[in-house]
């Protein structure tokens, strides 16, 4: 599944909470972004592109060089959401809508 703001994420350094408890993950502009108890099972992990992996159907060559490969190896089963805090949004407010 296609990111819904793959164009405005840079992909030198870029955050993604996941939530293996519901199954969601956003993207942040921080490491360290504080998580309100209400967002509780949110854990971060940054990265940068491109990326080696195994290979496999989503990238044949093992090399991950867009968001959009990177969701699907890592998320693909998982629910894009916005950023719970406004803040820490990696894009335009008017790219969310």
């Amino acid at each position: 599944m296609a990111s819904q703001f793959s164009r405005a994420i840079p992909t030198d350094r870029f955050t993604v909470f996941s939530n293996l408890r519901d199954g969601t993950y956003f993207f942040s502009t921080s490491h360290h972004q504080p998580i309100e108890d209400g967002h509780a099972g949110f854990v971060p992990s940054t990265g940068g592109l491109p990326m080696s992996v195994v290979p496999r159907e989503s990238v044949p060559d093992g090399v991950v060089r867009t968001i959009d490969e990177y969701i699907a190896v890592f998320h693909g089963d998982k629910t894009e959401i916005a950023n719970p805090e406004h803040a820490f949004q990696p894009f335009p407010r008017h790219a969310r809508q």
